[in-house]
Protein backbone atom coordinates (compact mmCIF):
# COMPACT_ATOMS: atom_id res chain seq x y z
CA UNK A 1 0.00 0.00 0.00
CA UNK A 2 1.26 3.03 -0.77
CA UNK A 3 2.33 6.08 1.20
CA UNK A 4 0.25 9.36 0.98
CA UNK A 5 2.42 12.04 -0.06
CA UNK A 6 2.81 15.10 2.27
CA UNK A 7 2.62 18.25 0.38
CA UNK A 8 4.07 21.18 1.60
CA UNK A 9 1.70 24.49 1.86
CA UNK A 10 3.72 27.73 1.24
CA UNK A 11 2.92 30.38 3.66
CA UNK A 12 3.02 33.98 2.43
CA UNK A 13 5.91 35.09 4.67
CA UNK A 14 8.01 32.47 3.18
CA UNK A 15 7.68 33.62 -0.23
CA UNK A 16 7.58 37.65 0.57
CA UNK A 17 10.97 39.29 -0.18
CA UNK A 18 13.23 39.99 3.40
CA UNK A 19 14.11 43.53 3.67
CA UNK A 20 17.86 44.36 3.93
CA UNK A 21 18.78 45.79 7.51
CA UNK A 22 17.82 49.84 7.44
CA UNK A 23 21.61 50.45 7.94
CA UNK A 24 23.03 48.46 4.58
CA UNK A 25 23.42 50.85 1.58
CA UNK A 26 24.43 50.13 -1.61
CA UNK A 27 27.75 51.54 -2.88
CA UNK A 28 28.46 52.32 -6.40
CA UNK A 29 32.24 52.97 -6.64
CA UNK A 30 33.96 55.92 -8.79
CA UNK A 31 35.64 53.00 -10.46
CA UNK A 32 32.45 51.18 -11.26
CA UNK A 33 31.10 53.96 -12.71
CA UNK A 34 33.42 55.03 -14.71
CA UNK A 35 33.98 51.21 -16.26
CA UNK A 36 30.21 51.15 -17.21
CA UNK A 37 30.33 54.90 -19.03
CA UNK A 38 33.48 53.85 -20.53
CA UNK A 39 32.15 50.12 -21.92
CA UNK A 40 28.66 51.82 -23.02
CA UNK A 41 31.26 53.85 -25.23
CA UNK A 42 32.71 50.61 -26.58
CA UNK A 43 29.33 48.88 -26.61
CA UNK A 44 27.66 51.20 -28.86
CA UNK A 45 31.07 51.36 -31.38
CA UNK A 46 30.43 47.64 -31.23
CA UNK A 47 26.99 48.18 -32.78
CA UNK A 48 27.80 50.41 -34.85
CA UNK A 49 29.50 47.59 -36.36
CA UNK A 50 28.02 45.06 -36.42
CA UNK A 51 24.07 45.87 -36.19
CA UNK A 52 23.65 43.90 -34.22
CA UNK A 53 20.85 44.80 -31.73
CA UNK A 54 19.95 41.92 -29.70
CA UNK A 55 24.12 41.60 -28.85
CA UNK A 56 23.89 45.50 -27.84
CA UNK A 57 20.71 45.00 -25.80
CA UNK A 58 21.89 42.36 -23.98
CA UNK A 59 25.55 44.18 -23.42
CA UNK A 60 23.48 47.43 -21.74
CA UNK A 61 21.33 44.98 -19.69
CA UNK A 62 24.79 43.25 -17.88
CA UNK A 63 26.12 46.49 -17.77
CA UNK A 64 23.12 47.85 -15.64
CA UNK A 65 23.44 45.18 -13.42
CA UNK A 66 26.54 46.99 -12.03
CA UNK A 67 24.90 49.59 -10.79
CA UNK A 68 22.71 49.77 -7.47
CA UNK A 69 19.55 48.84 -8.74
CA UNK A 70 20.28 49.74 -12.36
CA UNK A 71 18.44 46.52 -13.83
CA UNK A 72 15.06 47.28 -12.88
CA UNK A 73 15.62 51.32 -12.86
CA UNK A 74 17.74 52.38 -15.01
CA UNK A 75 17.67 49.56 -18.05
CA UNK A 76 13.72 50.88 -18.84
CA UNK A 77 15.33 54.28 -19.64
CA UNK A 78 18.45 52.62 -21.72
CA UNK A 79 16.24 50.44 -23.41
CA UNK A 80 14.33 54.17 -24.64
CA UNK A 81 17.93 55.89 -25.34
CA UNK A 82 18.45 52.51 -27.83
CA UNK A 83 15.67 54.11 -30.64
CA UNK A 84 18.15 57.43 -31.03
CA UNK A 85 20.38 54.89 -32.70
CA UNK A 86 19.51 54.30 -36.68
CA UNK A 87 22.20 53.40 -38.87
CA UNK A 88 21.40 55.59 -41.49
CA UNK A 89 21.71 58.94 -39.80
CA UNK A 90 25.22 60.23 -39.23
CA UNK A 91 26.02 60.77 -35.48
CA UNK A 92 23.05 58.84 -34.24
CA UNK A 93 25.44 56.17 -32.54
CA UNK A 94 27.39 59.04 -30.83
CA UNK A 95 23.97 61.13 -29.34
CA UNK A 96 22.59 57.49 -28.19
CA UNK A 97 25.73 57.01 -26.08
CA UNK A 98 25.63 60.84 -25.01
CA UNK A 99 22.18 59.92 -24.24
CA UNK A 100 22.72 56.97 -22.17
CA UNK A 101 25.49 58.28 -20.14
CA UNK A 102 23.56 61.52 -19.00
CA UNK A 103 21.23 59.15 -18.11
CA UNK A 104 23.85 57.16 -15.85
CA UNK A 105 24.62 60.53 -14.46
CA UNK A 106 21.10 61.51 -13.51
CA UNK A 107 19.63 58.25 -11.79
CA UNK A 108 23.20 58.30 -10.10
CA UNK A 109 22.87 61.76 -8.52
CA UNK A 110 19.09 61.23 -7.61
CA UNK A 111 20.22 57.95 -5.92
CA UNK A 112 22.61 59.46 -3.84
CA UNK A 113 20.18 62.30 -3.15
CA UNK A 114 17.54 59.94 -2.21
CA UNK A 115 19.98 57.77 0.34
CA UNK A 116 19.25 54.92 -2.20
CA UNK A 117 23.10 54.13 -2.56
CA UNK A 118 26.03 56.04 -1.93
CA UNK A 119 28.66 56.93 -4.57
CA UNK A 120 31.99 56.29 -3.34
Amino acid sequence: MKKPRRQTQLQVESLEAKAAPSSFVPVLTQNTFNNVMQQLNQAAGNYSKTQNASQFAARVSQLSTRIPFGHTQLLPTWQQNETIYTGTRDGSGAAMVQEMQQSLIVYVRAGVRSGAFRFQ
